[in-house]
Formats: C-alpha cells, structure tokens, sequence
C-alpha cells in the first residue's frame, strides 16, 4: 500500500494569503473611493464663482480666530443667506445683502451649540461699512472687495467681540437647489408656520396665502417662508421666529436620518455653498453636530426693537452683552456692555423685543402645539 504523504502546510496557507490579498485590495479600494470622495467635494467646495466674485477668503491675519488654547473646545461659524431681489444681480458681490445672520457656537467640550441669530435690519453706525446703515450690507460694500466675507467677520469681531472660526454662504438658488435634495433624499420637509405668509409660483406668477400651521415644502416655499418679512413693524422679531420653525423642522429631519444619508447630501451642498471648511472637516463636524440632541442647542433672538421710524433694527447691548458672556464666552473673560459698539442714536419709540432663549426642543414643542 502506497504511503500517504502529509498534506501541506501551504493547502491551507494559500486560501488564507487569497483572503488577505483580497481584503488588502478592498481596503486599498474603498481608501481610494474615500480620496475620490474628497477630492470631488474639495473641487466644488467655493469661496468664489466662476466670476470670480464671492465670499473669499477669510485670512486668519485680518479676522480675530478662537484663540488655540481653546480651539479644542469650542467653534464660531457664521452661516449667511444672500438674499437677491428687486434688481440685485446673481452671483454678483455687489448685489449681494446678507439677509440671513446666525453666529453658530458648537462648545465641543460640553456638547452644546448656541444660535444667534441677528436680524437683518440690525443698525450699523458706520456708513462706511454699510450706507444704508443696516448689517445685510456690510459683506458688499465694506473695504475688503476681494474678500468680503472679511468685512462681515470683522464686524463680528468688533462689534460682538467673538471670534469667527469658519463661515458657510449661500445664496437663495443654491438654497432652494438644497432643500430640494434633501426632501428628495431624505423623505421631505414638514414646517409649522406661526404666522401667515405669502407665497409667489415663479411660473405662474400668482400668489397665494400660506397660513399658519403644518406644511410639507419645496425648495421654492422653504425660500418664502425664510425670507418672508411683511408682517407688522415687529417683523425682524417675526421673520426669525419664523426661521426658528424652519430650523427646527430640518434639525428633525437631520436627526431622523442615519448620518450615512447626510453625508451623500455633502456633494450638494459642496456644489452650492460657499465655505472654508474643506472636505475632510465636514464629515467631522455633521458628526458633532449628529451627538446633539434638541435640549443641546440654544437659539436666541438679540434683544432689542424696531428704531428710526421701523427701517432698523436697534440692538440693546446692555441686555445682549450678559447673553453673550454666558452662552458664547463659556471658557473666556467676559465683556462689558459699553465693550460692544452696537449703539444707536434712536429711541425705540415703536416698543423692545426682550431676548428670546429657547432650545430647539422648546422649538419643537410650540411647532407641534402650532404655538407662535
């Protein structure tokens, strides 16, 4: 009888090799999706068109950062909407008005974010910095044309005294285009609305009433109910309750959905935003944010109340300044009223709106009890 031989040691080792040559190989794969991924993001992520005109960038040497021994802990980002009507021209800086001012605090530390929200008409002194002396103007028609993003962080910086870390820009097209995905996307976008707006079919041309309560929205009818402001001479206190809604409807959206979902979102908004953040933080910071729960995020509405007649908006900064101490410097010293140059020469003589602190869980609570 032949004597069998033993098997082997290589029968088995072979298999083992193949499985690692093909594990290495898909790794090596996805590594190579992930940097397509990236690099596809960082070439549609903008701070100019193709114009050339834009926000710019925000140089570190001109605007007041987080200083590095806090970084870690906590970030500035100021997010704005471009708001072009009547004969303001797409894409152009010159026609551009900041009609949409929120500074976005994300305390990493103590997993928080705090939304201030400034509203558009809000009195700038300086006719040098904005002519018809209201904030929305000062990315157009401060000094820096190159970057005028810079002109608006270093208001922020001036006037708040805080630090801006990043900025996230979009027009009112590329808003639209946005929320469009995501209802496509991410299953639709359901807004309760505390007052009564108007809406335009831009086809048509017709419009028609949205009155107050639930409604599912398109990009079209999300772009009217954020920049809808006819309501009464409390309309900046109204347009950014209104807003408040809308914020609280996409954060539910946000949180209804696996980040996975989100993230196929960011090619979007690569496409229409415009930001300094690169492809690679985005990620993180959805991440950070996607921890937050609705008790975790404050969104605040400066105190103040219509002046000159209802054409501004006048800030009290002796109320304001305990509200950003407390929210928005929880780590640094804090800084006196008579520190933040938002005076105005006018009395409110048409009444003052109060702070209104609420997280976005109180938000919530009011959009399903379709409360004002």
């Amino acid at each position: 009888m032949k004597e069998k031989k033993p098997m082997s040691k290589n029968r088995f080792k072979k298999p083992l090799y193949i499985v690692l040559i093909v594990l290495a190989a898909l790794v090596l794969l996805a590594g190579i999706v992930v940097k397509i991924g990236f690099a596809y993001i960082n070439s549609h992520l903008r701070t100019e068109n193709e114009n050339g005109e834009g926000p710019g960038v925000a140089d570190s040497s001109a605007v007041e950062k987080t200083v590095p021994a806090l970084s870690g802990n906590v970030m500035n980002i100021l997010i704005c909407g471009v708001d072009y009507e009547d004969d303001r021209s797409y894409g152009k800086v010159s026609g551009a008005k900041t009609d949409l001012i929120m500074l976005v605090q994300l305390d990493i530390k103590a997993n928080k974010a705090t939304f201030l929200q400034i509203p558009r008409d809000t009195y700038i002194d300086d006719a040098t910095l904005t002519p018809d002396h209201k904030i929305n103007g000062v990315y157009a028609y401060g000094p820096d044309k190159e970057n005028p993003i810079v002109n608006l962080e270093k208001l922020i910086n001036d006037r708040f005294k805080l630090p801006v870390d990043k900025y996230v820009f979009l027009d009112m097209e590329g808003f639209k285009a946005l929320i469009d995905t995501l209802v496509y996307n991410l299953g639709g976008l359901e807004v309760t609305l505390p007052y009564d707006i108007s809406t335009t079919d831009e086809t048509t041309g017709k419009t028609d009433v949205l009155e107050a309560g639930t409604h599912y929205v398109d990009g079209a009818t999300a772009e009217a109910i954020v920049r809808w402001r006819h309501y009464d001479q409390t309309q900046d206190i109204k347009r950014l309750e209104t807003q408040q809604y809308f914020y609280a409807a996409m954060f539910k959206v946000f949180k209804s959905c696996p980040l996975s979902d989100w993230i196929k979102v960011l090619p979007v908004l690569a496409q229409y935003a415009y930001t300094d953040f690169t492809a690679e933080e985005l990620p993180s910071l959805l991440a950070t944010f996607n921890k937050l729960g609705a008790a975790d995020i404050t969104v605040i509405r400066a105190p103040g109340g219509p002046v000159n007649g209802g054409s501004h908006y006048g800030l009290n900064a002796e109320k304001l300044a305990p509200i950003l101490n407390q929210y928005f410097r929880p780590y640094s010293d804090a800084v006196d009223a008579d520190e933040l140059k938002l005076d105005t020469p006018y009395a409110y003589t048409m009444g003052e709106n109060e702070a209104i602190i609420r997280t976005m869980g109180d938000v919530q609570e009011k959009a399903n009890g379709a409360g004002g």
